[in-house]
């Protein structure tokens, strides 16, 4: 029940207008772009950055990602996701980082798989 809760509290958070730039995944797919593009651009800087947070954020909780992922592997899943899911693009920004994460760094259910648990790093 506490993790329901705790879940429920970070969807929140995320969902709301003061915490994230990026409302909705058509927001966030125009700097998903400019980073396929290898562009330096102020959107590709803050789409890596919204990723990394709500990766840091959901780490352990939502999903758990290896010491060893990058944030650029992570963005490169992201833009996977939203490349494959056009239709969920009008969902909120955070909640489609979350579904393209989730699969891909799944946690342990026996709770003995620690690398997998361990907090990532950049």
């Amino acid at each position: 029940m506490k993790k329901l809760a705790l879940i429920s509290l970070l969807l929140a958070a995320f969902c709301s207008n003061s915490m994230a730039y990026y409302e909705i995944g058509n927001e966030l797919r125009e700097g998903l772009e400019a980073m396929e593009k290898n562009q330096s651009t102020f959107e590709s800087g803050f789409a890596a950055g919204f990723i990394t947070g709500v990766a840091d954020t959901g780490d352990r909780v939502l999903f758990c990602i290896p010491q060893e992922a990058s944030a650029a592997q992570m963005a490169a899943i992201v833009v996977k996701y939203f490349k494959a899911n056009p239709e969920e693009w009008n969902k909120s920004a955070a909640k489609l980082v979350i579904n393209a994460l989730k699969p891909v760094f799944p946690c342990s259910k026996t709770g003995t798989d620690k690398e997998n648990n361990s907090k990532k790093v950049g």
